[in-house]
């Protein structure tokens, strides 16, 4: 299982990571930007993105359109682009914040985790969505 962490805080990025490492991830890819997503995307078989709403420069939900669209991503010949469409996806949000969470929903976003996180919290999203 390979999963791409988006999210402007290294801190907040190296956390997930080390969190998800116990769900025996085969690679975790880290990236600050929707550019930097689409780059990895495009490069790597990912098969969740957890992203945070507020990234360098556009927003997780900018991302998420994109990545549901699929216009414009460039994916690896091993994989179509509604595969890449199809990604699961998780927005990881501010407490209380209703209109974004239902701006995420009718982007179709496959979960949302709502701060604070905890480390089981973060766990149980991912096996649910990847369960699917």
């Amino acid at each position: 299982m390979n999963i791409l962490v988006v999210g402007r805080d290294g801190a907040t990025r190296k956390i997930t990571k080390t969190i998800l490492k116990e769900l025996k991830c085969d690679d975790i890819f880290e990236a600050v930007d929707a550019r930097h997503s689409f780059k990895i995307i495009g490069d790597e078989n990912v098969d969740l993105i957890i992203s945070d709403w507020e990234l360098a420069e556009t927003s997780g939900l900018e991302l998420l359109k994109k990545v549901r669209s699929g216009n414009g991503l460039k994916v690896l010949p091993t994989k179509s682009i509604d595969q890449v469409k199809n990604t699961p996806f998780i927005l990881i949000l501010e407490e209380g914040d209703r209109d974004k969470i239902m701006q995420a929903i009718n982007a179709k976003v496959n979960q949302c985790l709502i701060r604070p996180i905890t480390a089981d919290m973060l766990i149980d999203k991912v096996r649910a969505v990847l369960k699917k």
